[in-house]
């Protein structure tokens, strides 16, 4: 496997892990295997950059880069568009499984994201000063991030974020 895989993510409908391996001007996107940690080449995505990923109900996979745009994709077609740009470098995106809404974070503040539009709306912001995030939805609805090295659950109304613990040192 190439080195610095990055943007983890899980399509839903078959459980199968992806993550994103940018270079250049395109970005490789690879399947893991959880049972054996396996790789497999799974497609391209014409636009480096890519800084966060997630897979919608439908199997549609939505991009974010460091440019701060947004683009929508399926694996393996040529259906490939820009959403929008949203105008934040999101590093954690993640769709609601209650309400299939795409969320999305940046630092540490959190945002909900229209997908036709690229249109980001903060929902707020906890106290870490993180310089990366990731967020994450269990299958019961709970929003958890990765602010720094606190793992945090977000409060979908006000943004805030609770802390469960230190994931160890940040160095």
């Amino acid at each position: 496997p190439p080195p610095g895989l990055s943007a983890l993510t899980v399509r839903a409908s078959d459980r199968t892990l992806y993550a994103a391996f940018p270079s250049g001007l395109k970005t490789d996107v690879y399947r893991l295997s959880a049972e054996h940690g396996d790789i497999e080449y799974a497609g391209e995505i014409p636009v480096g950059s890519i800084q966060a990923m997630a897979f919608d109900r439908s199997d549609r996979l939505f991009v974010s880069t460091s440019a701060g745009q947004l683009y929508s994709l399926r694996l393996g077609t040529s259906d490939f568009r820009l959403i929008g740009q949203a105008g934040h470098r999101f590093t954690g995106l993640a769709f609601s499984p209650a309400t299939g809404m795409l969320w999305a974070s940046a630092n540490d503040t959190v945002f909900t994201v229209d997908t036709t539009s690229g249109l980001a709306i903060v929902v707020g912001a906890s106290i870490w000063d993180a310089p990366r995030s990731s967020i994450t939805f269990s299958a019961l609805g709970t929003l958890y991030g990765l602010f720094g090295r606190w793992l945090v659950v977000v409060d979908k109304i006000r943004g805030t974020a609770t802390e469960v613990g230190s994931t160890g040192d940040a160095t």
